[in-house]
């Protein structure tokens, strides 16, 4: 009596992929991998016929190389039929010369993702969820999935390529930034043509900007931000003054210090910290050499407020902002695809929780601060219709500032 063939089905196949992914399963469950081996096309973008065999069939062009291929006979014809409007499988040759594999994983073919996973992967990728995370919900979507975490790695670094698309790493980041409307500034060297400069603005922040546009924060002085200059003097200098009384008074008089608003205050608050300071002359030469002497017009209120600032005398604001940017990263090592993804994801995050302070009560005037509510609050003119003149106001600013 003939033996049926596993691989014997009156099934109606609703596509190619379907009858692909129950072969896989069939051939899998017996320790064996199914290839296409060729096609056949009625038009460029449909295929008719598929031959399948052993990922074993067939024989190596170079003899002297090392290979799997041992001319397995196994064979099977997948037609796609009108008249079903539908795939028929038809078994040509069920037989193999070699052992079935006794597990599937690391069999490079078996570890490929077909279509539905491949999507899956990309679209868990492009959400940021790491790969060690996205083989587990594979697994529990398939049981018969074999990927392994190399497998995944591999894809989205295949991944990353075929976006680039020959581009290198900061073309392709130009490429982004111009086709999803970012307003950039850029410099290149003009001999090396390499770029040495690169501003850019999110089309959300530059309407945010237009709405408001008083301040703008940078965090481009980083060791002069008051609270990480204590921070590093404390790392310098804790061990040097043991008493906690003393140090404490340190910390109240350098405080005072900083906050001089007249040279008259500055230079007797100096003279104060002298004193107290009478036995550690290695702090208070540490104080004037790395800080005071260098950077004191950066943070001392006696050099800031020769300069309108709005009385914000801290970068804390933006640095809670790289802060968080930082967690989205999480990682040192991010490509820079990546690091725009992630600005996206932060502002238009931010401007759905600004958008929806708007369906809340008004904020009550008595709970503004007398000096903002000194702003004249008019709607903007788009810079696109007019021209965007605040010179009156920063001279009035400057004057209530110097009195």
């Amino acid at each position: 009596m003939e033996n049926i063939s596993e691989f014997s089905t009156n099934q109606v196949f609703r596509s190619r992929a379907d009858l692909m992914t129950w072969v896989q399963n069939v051939a899998r469950s017996r320790g064996y991998v199914i290839v296409t081996k060729r096609s056949n096309a009625i038009t460029k973008d449909f295929i008719s016929k598929i031959v399948l065999g052993c990922d074993r069939g067939g024989i190596a062009r170079n003899k002297n190389a090392q290979t799997k291929k041992i001319n397995c006979p196994f064979e099977l014809i997948g037609k796609y039929l009108k008249a079903h409007d539908g795939w028929k499988l038809r078994v040509v040759r069920d037989e193999q010369n070699h052992e079935p594999s006794m597990y599937m994983e690391g069999h490079p073919f078996a570890m490929r993702f077909p279509d539905k996973e491949a999507l899956l992967v990309r679209d868990l990728t492009e959400l940021d969820v790491k790969p060690r995370n996205i083989l587990p919900t594979l697994k529990v979507q398939n049981q018969n999935n074999v990927s392994a975490l190399r497998t995944i790695y591999n894809f989205v670094q295949k991944l990353g390529r075929s976006r680039r698309k020959g581009r290198t790493p900061m073309q392709n980041v130009m490429h982004i930034l111009q086709t999803k409307g970012y307003n950039l500034l850029y410099r290149v060297n003009t001999v090396t043509n390499e770029l040495e400069e690169l501003f850019f603005i999110h089309p959300i922040s530059l309407k945010m900007w237009q709405v408001f546009p008083y301040v703008v924060l940078m965090d481009a002085t980083y060791k002069t931000n008051k609270w990480n200059i204590f921070n590093d003097i404390t790392k310098h200098c804790r061990q040097r003054i043991k008493p906690q009384k003393t140090w404490n008074s340190f910390h109240l008089k350098w405080k005072k210090l900083v906050e001089s608003p007249t040279l008259n205050a500055y230079m007797q608050n100096y003279a104060d910290l002298q004193t107290l300071l009478f036995e550690h002359a290695d702090v208070l030469d540490y104080l004037y050499t790395v800080w005071l002497g260098k950077y004191a017009e950066r943070f001392v209120s006696l050099r800031t407020n020769k300069h309108v600032n709005f009385r914000n005398s801290t970068t804390n604001r933006v640095e809670s902002q790289h802060g968080k940017l930082k967690k989205h990263l999480e990682s040192v090592k991010c490509d820079l695809d990546k690091f725009i993804r992630v600005i996206e994801k932060v502002l238009q995050s931010q401007a759905i929780a600004i958008k929806e302070t708007f369906t809340r009560s008004p904020i009550p005037l008595d709970s503004i601060d007398d000096f903002w509510r000194k702003l004249d609050l008019k709607p903007f003119i788009s810079m696109e219709y007019g021209d965007l003149n605040v010179d009156h106001r920063m001279q009035r600013f400057k004057e209530i500032y110097n009195n």
